[in-house]
């Protein structure tokens, strides 16, 4: 039946309606289309004619065509005035050139002569879209670049104090060479064992010190992944505390009980544990014993390393974790302020966390959880 030949009374307005710029279309409860205006052909490319009478699922995608009329069915038993749609569901219409345009569509019911029928107001927001989405790309450009800038700036950053703290173990390493060279007759047993022994220290600190800056380059460039194999924890964390020979040992190792076979990623763990273990010995320098505790809890495993050394002022522990930053108190001590950034891109690229408690010249507990993903009894 078409609308308009039963309500006659309604010429007037469906003659507004048909001059309106939103588009229009008047469905009955059957789902058939009785009404729709200029706007509505303009959009879907149909002539007014050729769409009176068809199901109002001939304007909608193929693949969703059964489903709209479910829907519809389902509304038709509770008709009243919303939106279509929602956040996760996003509405397209169908063109006569077979094409599908991003709709909004406000539905309400109306009764005329006893009969229901739903009033659609329909509008096209493909320009919307397209803005939209030029404004994403624009954010995500801009954002692309931030990142950019960032890492130029971290470049420089990294180049200026790279150059600076590789300088001093060089002149020292040059020093002790050049003594050597130049008094070797003269020098002592003992002043020659001295200046050996400070180019080992300078070339392990440079060592150390090239590690951590190519492992933070690898990982802002995406070139670590997470990757958990097989291992014998209780070997690596031992291997990891091995004294000099004849040197007092001070890192004191507490299992709750040995963890052997876990998976975990071992390339990960080893700079996480080295550098918390190295930090907290170089910065308790007058303590006896430096607690490495490791213990298991469900299916993850606690490392926890406690020292009596300097602390970290209250400060600067906000900021521990930010590349080249340094506590305000460790002057006296060599180092990049990479050490702990390792340690935190570690943690979570191991989906782990981490905690630090710290009184400034009493000590510093850092806590270390990691998921172990395999557990043998041991």
């Amino acid at each position: 039946m078409n609308f308009t030949d039963s309500t006659g009374d309604f010429d007037f307005l469906m003659g507004i309606a048909d001059q309106l710029s939103e588009a229009i279309l008047i469905i009955s409860h059957k789902g058939a289309i009785v009404f729709a205006n200029a706007r509505v052909s303009e959009m879907f490319g149909y002539p007014v004619e050729a769409l009176i009478g068809q199901p109002i699922e001939y304007l909608v995608p193929g693949d969703f065509r059964s489903l709209h009329e479910r829907h519809r069915k389902r509304y038709m038993e509770n008709p009243h005035a919303r939106p279509m749609g929602s956040e996760d569901l996003e509405l397209e219409g169908y063109t006569r050139d077979g094409e599908t345009i991003p709709l909004e569509i406000s539905l309400s019911p109306v009764k005329v002569q006893n009969d229901l029928y739903i009033v659609a107001f329909i509008t096209n927001v493909t320009s919307r879209k397209h803005a939209q989405a030029q404004m994403l790309k624009t954010e995500k450009l801009r954002v692309e670049l931030a990142k950019e800038r960032e890492y130029l700036e971290l470049k420089e950053q990294f180049l200026s104090i790279t150059s600076h703290e590789f300088r001093k173990p060089l002149t020292a390493i040059l020093s002790s060479v050049g003594i050597v060279e130049r008094y070797f007759e003269r020098l002592s047993p003992e002043d020659y064992l001295t200046r050996i022994k400070e180019v080992g220290s300078q070339a392990q600190h440079m060592y150390h010190m090239l590690e951590d800056l190519l492992t933070i380059t690898r990982m802002q460039a995406g070139g670590f992944r997470f990757l958990p194999r097989p291992l014998d924890l209780f070997k690596l964390c031992e291997s990891l505390v091995v004294q000099p020979e004849g040197e007092k040992p001070r890192i004191q190792t507490t299992w709750q009980k040995p963890i052997h076979n876990v998976v975990m990623d071992q390339k990960l763990l080893h700079h996480i544990l080295e550098n918390l273990l190295s930090n907290a010995v170089k910065y308790a320098p007058n303590t006896e014993k430096v607690e490495f505790n490791i213990a298991s809890e469900g299916s993850d495993v606690i490392f926890q390393i406690r020292d009596n050394g300097i602390g970290i002022p209250i400060k600067d522990q906000e900021r521990i974790y930010e590349a080249f930053y340094r506590g305000t108190n460790t002057h006296r001590f060599d180092g990049t302020g990479l050490g702990m950034m390792v340690v935190k891109l570690c943690v979570e690229l191991h989906r782990g966390t981490i905690d630090l408690e710290s009184v400034p010249d009493e000590g510093t507990t850092v806590t270390v959880r990691l998921p172990m993903f395999a557990l043998a009894q041991d």
